[in-house]
């Protein structure tokens, strides 16, 4: 069988050489380049980006009046947020790894200390009907 390979690829070497004409490539094409038509090119472009401005323009009208409608459905109690009952009043750092809060939740103020080990609840009291004037 390996014989027969080389045999013939022997002949197909020599019926190669013995015809070049069969390699050559065919000539390219002598005609000139494609004309482009510049006008339509430049129309195509400037409808593709008005189109895409439009499409974002219209995309931020539709969520800005999603929603501004969404509070006005019959399911709105459904995707209403619920209240929130933690306020944060005041935070200060004390150190890299410590802070100190101030917080309001269920009627009652908190002074927390937070820090990487444990949280401390330092005070808690009852939340003052006024606001504390500051300095």
């Amino acid at each position: 069988m390996i014989t027969f390979l080389r045999r013939f690829a022997c002949v197909s070497a020599v019926a190669a050489a013995a015809a070049p004409h069969w390699a050559c490539a065919a000539p390219l094409a002598q005609g000139g380049a494609p004309e482009i038509p510049l006008v339509r090119l430049f129309l195509a472009l400037t409808v593709g980006i008005a189109l895409a401005l439009g499409a974002a323009l219209w995309l931020k009208h539709r969520l800005a009046t999603a929603r501004a409608t969404a509070l006005k459905t019959p399911f709105s109690i459904l995707l209403r947020a619920p209240p929130r009952r933690i306020t944060v009043i005041e935070s200060r750092r004390l150190s890299a790894s410590a802070d100190v809060c101030l917080l309001d939740c269920a009627e009652k103020r908190y002074l927390v200390v937070v820090s990487t080990g444990a949280i401390v609840v330092l005070n808690a009291s009852a939340t003052p009907a006024t606001p504390d004037p500051g300095p």
